[in-house]
C-alpha cells in the first residue's frame, strides 16, 4: 500500500532530483534519477511535460510547487487549469483547445462564442490567450 508524500517530503524529492544543486531540475537530471529508480522513459517524458510548465526543459521550484499543488496562491490554481487547457504546451490557449475542453466536459459551446471570447480578452491580438491574459479575464469576472 502506497502513501502520499508530505509537502516537506515532496520538496526533499525536488532537492534530490536537482543533482547539481543549481535550483532547477533539468530534463537530463530527471531522466537519469528516475531511470535509475526503474521508471520508464515514457513515464519520465510524461512527468517532464506535466512539471515543466513553460516547456523550457527545466523544472523550477515554482513550476514544481504549482504542478503539485504545494502553493496556496490563487494564481497557482488558475495556472494548473491553464496548463490543463493548453494541450500543446505552447503557453497560450486557442479556440481549438477551449473547444476540446468543453467537448470533453459534455458542454456545447459554439466555435463563434469561443472565438469572440478569445478576441475580447486577447490584448496582443495573436488570436490566443497567454496565461496573463487568461488570469486577467478570470480576475475581472470574479471581482
Amino acid at each position: 500500500m502506497s502513501r502520499c508524500l508530505s509537502p516537506e517530503e515532496l520538496m526533499e524529492l525536488f532537492k534530490s532530483l536537482d543533482t547539481n544543486g543549481d535550483g532547477v531540475v533539468s530534463r537530463q537530471e530527471l531522466t537519469t534519477r528516475l531511470a535509475n529508480a526503474g521508471v520508464s522513459a515514457r513515464r519520465v517524458q510524461d512527468l517532464m511535460k506535466h512539471l515543466d510548465i513553460n516547456g523550457d526543459g527545466f523544472i523550477t521550484v515554482e513550476e514544481y510547487k504549482s504542478a503539485l499543488g504545494l502553493t496556496k496562491e490563487p494564481a497557482a490554481e488558475w495556472r494548473r487549469l491553464f496548463i490543463q487547457i493548453d494541450q500543446d504546451r505552447s503557453g497560450e490557449i486557442d479556440a481549438n483547445e477551449m473547444q476540446k475542453l468543453f467537448d470533453e466536459a459534455g458542454m456545447t459551446v459554439s466555435r463563434s462564442v469561443l472565438d469572440e471570447w478569445i478576441r475580447e480578452h486577447d490584448r496582443d491580438g495573436n488570436g490566443k490567450l497567454s496565461f496573463e491574459e487568461f488570469l486577467e479575464f478570470v480576475s475581472s469576472n470574479l471581482s
